[in-house]
């Protein structure tokens, strides 16, 4: 429970080892990272709690993965309230523990993740050449969106858009060269692409900062399958190559798409494979050498 207001309980499947494990045989997933749920992003804590904090579940996330044998891998989390601390957390997490992924909210309490206070933690994320899952970040109720569970359905996804098209325009992707992994299927921005790159050629204010149209950047953003529709899973296959799509589970949140199986197969045998676990043994292999199997 937050302070805010935000509360959900706290079943085992999120915190106990055995059923996490049986998640995954009950889903058929071979293999999954693990990484914690936003809620304990605690962006708005004292920094140095907030650090002591993602140490202990880096620690702990480590440990569920040595435990598990070959069935998960961690995903790091930062104290992103210190950028100086979130880089010496993450270095820790790739170089100590072995991790090739670090989940970030889609704003920092507010600061969009192309301010500059950041730069110096993304070049670390250039340096270690890891994956940055991105994902709304809310404890409390956001204004209009109270009813018919709008915070999520559609809070999330317009969160999601938001931060992505900022680093789009803001001209990011000619400083860093990181990749972003967006959920929910890239929230609602790779359906209004073509409106953005519209702005950034008739509009001064989204052509200012950034050399390219957002289209000519869409190589650094992958997407996961959470759709939620097969037609919206094809499109965005269509738009963004089945290279860019990783397989998404959401769990153990009742979000997630337990439908979503024949869409993927039937994007054809080659795309399905790059989709099913193909992309994210390429994007996550071990920082030791190996690769994620």
């Amino acid at each position: 429970m937050h302070r805010q207001g935000y509360q959900y309980p706290l079943d085992a499947d999120f915190h106990l080892l055995d059923r996490i494990i049986a998640n995954l045989d009950e889903t058929n997933v071979d293999h999954a990272v693990l990484g914690p749920t936003p809620t304990l992003f605690f962006y708005d804590v004292d920094a140095a709690a907030g650090a002591e904090f993602c140490a202990r579940s880096n620690d702990w996330i480590s440990k569920q993965s040595v435990e598990s044998g070959s069935r998960i891998s961690g995903m790091a989390t930062v104290p992103m309230q210190d950028p100086g601390a979130a880089a010496r957390e993450l270095r820790r997490c790739v170089e100590d523990l072995g991790m090739r992924s670090v989940e970030l909210g889609t704003d920092i309490e507010g600061v969009p993740l192309d301010d500059p206070r950041y730069r110096n933690f993304f070049e670390v994320v250039d340096e270690l050449d890891i994956l940055v899952l991105l994902h709304p970040y809310f404890v409390g109720p956001r204004p209009g969106l109270e009813d018919f569970y709008m915070t999520n359905l559609v809070g999330l996804p317009f969160l999601t858009a938001l931060a992505a098209t900022r680093l789009l325009f803001s001209g990011f992707f000619s400083r860093h060269d990181v990749r972003f992994l967006l959920v929910h299927g890239g929230g609602f921005m790779p359906y209004q692409l073509g409106r953005l790159d519209r702005g950034y050629l008739v509009r001064e204010e989204s052509s200012a900062f950034a050399d390219r149209r957002p289209s000519e950047s869409i190589g650094k953003l992958y997407y996961d399958t959470l759709t939620h529709s097969p037609a919206a899973l094809e499109f965005l296959v269509d738009l963004v190559g089945a290279d860019h799509v990783l397989f998404g589970t959401d769990l153990p949140f009742d979000m997630t798409d337990p439908s979503q199986a024949s869409a993927i197969d039937s994007l054809g045998e080659a795309q399905a494979q790059q989709v099913w676990g193909g992309n994210a043994i390429r994007l996550l292999r071990d920082a030791r050498g190996g690769s994620l199997t």
